[in-house]
């Protein structure tokens, strides 16, 4: 546990969100912000530091009064590296090194880890998982995610990637991450209808929801389809069995990344 007060910063897909906490877990002070969809790294980055200085200003502290910082991403980040992955809700953020330019820029140690761990240690540690060794956090918000904490510590896998249930098969030689990357694309919608409709563009908006749900039925059908097609000589056969056991393997051992297959 740390000696004093941590800032914590958090990205997601529509708000960017900062705070000062005590080591009991209490909120000193916190303060949050729009996310914009179209905005550059470089550019979330800037206003995510405008808010922190702020939120510190509130809690009369300075960056170097705090002994680190903690930062939770929304989409995977490779722990180790400190670097941000992928982003379904953000662009450009692949391979990021943020970790180290938010150290850099407050002259404090920093973490960063994706946000579904990120709550999952908090849960554990502080809230309704208080006592719990082996724990499941799943967010269904701007995207879907999960944390994984077994024997009381966040479990990562080789990757950083266990407990992604977002990034996950959804049907046989489906593509993974269709979970995440769907329920990102429909989540956008009631904000971009919002933006249209500021700038008296109603009939666009309708027309972004109709085709998203025309995409996202097309989208079912066609991987139905195909599921059905690559799967019907296997029907009623050890072949067939051995598929369907195959793929369930195959997403368990995703969701758990373990350092060895």
């Amino acid at each position: 546990m740390v000696a004093g007060p941590v800032l914590a910063l958090d990205i997601g897909g529509t708000k960017l969100a900062a705070g000062v906490v005590s080591p009991e877990g209490e909120v000193i002070a916190e303060g949050t912000a729009a996310t914009e969809p179209t905005a550059l790294p470089a550019e979330v980055s800037e206003a995510l530091f405008r808010l922190a200085e702020e939120v510190l200003r509130l809690a009369g502290l300075a960056f170097g009064d705090l002994p680190a910082a903690g930062i939770s991403f929304g989409g995977p980040v490779n722990y180790e590296a400190g670097t941000v992955v992928t982003c379904h809700h953000l662009a450009g953020w692949e391979g990021v090194p943020f970790r180290d330019i938010v150290s850099e820029r407050t002259g404090i140690r920093a973490v960063m880890d994706n946000d579904a761990n990120a709550a999952a240690l908090g849960e554990t540690v502080f809230g309704a998982a208080r006592g719990c060794q082996h724990v499941l956090y799943v967010t269904v918000s701007t995207g879907i995610g999960g944390g994984l904490v077994l024997g009381g510590r966040v479990h990562r896998g080789l990757n950083s990637m266990a407990g992604e249930i977002g990034h996950t098969h959804l049907v046989p030689y489906g593509r993974p991450g269709a979970p995440a990357a769907a329920w990102a694309a429909w989540s956008r919608l009631p904000r971009a209808g919002r933006w249209h409709a500021t700038r008296e563009r109603r009939s666009t908006a309708a027309r972004l929801r109709l085709s998203a749900r025309f995409r996202m039925r097309r989208f079912r059908r066609d991987m139905s389809q195909k599921w059905l097609r690559r799967t019907r000589w296997r029907r009623g056969s050890w072949a067939g069995q051995g598929n369907t056991w195959g793929w369930g393997l195959r997403g368990r051992l995703r969701s758990s990344a373990p350092r060895s297959w």
